[in-house]
C-alpha cells in the first residue's frame, strides 16, 4: 500500500480497487475435481485480476511472479529507545511486544518466538501483548511507539528511511514464505495486469538494491 500511489502516478488511466484478505488461503489445482472452496486461490483468482499471495510460490496452473525475499526483525519507534537501546535481547522483557500475527496464520510459527529462537533466545516472554492480524497495523502500532514487534523490514521501508522506525537489533531472520503475483493465465496477459506486473517487478528491485545497498553502508 505505501508503493501503490507510484503505480497511480504513473497509470493513471487504470482504475484500482484493492480487496483485502487475512486468512489462509488453500490451493487447489485448476484441474482439481472437487470444487474449491471459498477461501483457494482459484477462487481469489477468479474474483481478482492480481492476487498477491503470502506463501511457497508453488501454485501450478496459474501465473506466478515471485516479489522480493522476506526477512523479519525486530523494528520500533527510536522514542522507544530514548534511554538507550537494550544492551542486550534479553532486555526484550522490559518492553511491550506487539505481534504481526501473519506468522501464526501462514507458517505455524509465531515471528517472535521464530526470530528468537534462530538465536538461541529461550528467556524472553512472549506470551503478552497486542496482536494484530495485519502487518501494516502492527508496523503503524510500533511506529506510534506502542511497543516493539517484529515483522518484514520490506513492509516499512519507507518507515524506516523516514526514521519513525528503528532496528535495535541487527539480526534479520530469511523466511521460507515470500510475497508472489498470481492470476490466471489468460488474465495475466491483460494490458493492465502486465502494467501492474512489471510495475511491481521494478518496485521488487528497487527494494532488493536498496536492502544490498543498507547492508554495505557501515553504521546502518
Amino acid at each position: 500500500m505505501p508503493r501503490l500511489h507510484r503505480f497511480a502516478v504513473k497509470y493513471p488511466g487504470i482504475d484500482i480497487r484493492v480487496s483485502t484478505r487475512t486468512r489462509e488461503f488453500s490451493y487447489r489445482s485448476l484441474n482439481a475435481a472437487r470444487p474449491t472452496s471459498g477461501d483457494s486461490l482459484q477462487s481469489w483468482c477468479d474474483e481478482l485480476d492480481v492476487v498477491i499471495a503470502f506463501g511457497q510460490g508453488n501454485y501450478p496452473g496459474f501465473s506466478t511472479t515471485p516479489l522480493f525475499p522476506v526477512t523479519i526483525t525486530a523494528l520500533c519507534a527510536p522514542q522507544l529507545l530514548e534511554n538507550g537501546p537494550p544492551q542486550s535481547i534479553r532486555m526484550l522483557n522490559q518492553f511491550p511486544l506487539l505481534h504481526d500475527d501473519r506468522g501464526l496464520m501462514y507458517d505455524r510459527h509465531a515471528y517472535w518466538d521464530a526470530w528468537l529462537e534462530a538465536q538461541h533466545i529461550d528467556d524472553v516472554d512472549t506470551s503478552s501483548g497486542t496482536h494484530f492480524s495485519h502487518s501494516l497495523l502492527a508496523l503503524e502500532a510500533a511506529a506510534d511507539g506502542l511497543g516493539i514487534t517484529v515483522s518484514t523490514p520490506a513492509l516499512a521501508r519507507e518507515q524506516i528511511q523516514n526514521g519513525r522506525l528503528v532496528k535495535p537489533f541487527p539480526f534479520e531472520m530469511p523466511l521460507g514464505s515470500s510475497y508472489y503475483l498470481v492470476s490466471h493465465e489468460h488474465i495475466a496477459r491483460r494490458e493492465a495486469v502486465t502494467a501492474f506486473r512489471e510495475w511491481a517487478q521494478a518496485e521488487s528491485r528497487a527494494e532488493q538494491e536498496e536492502t544490498s545497498g543498507s547492508a554495505a553502508r557501515p553504521g546502518r
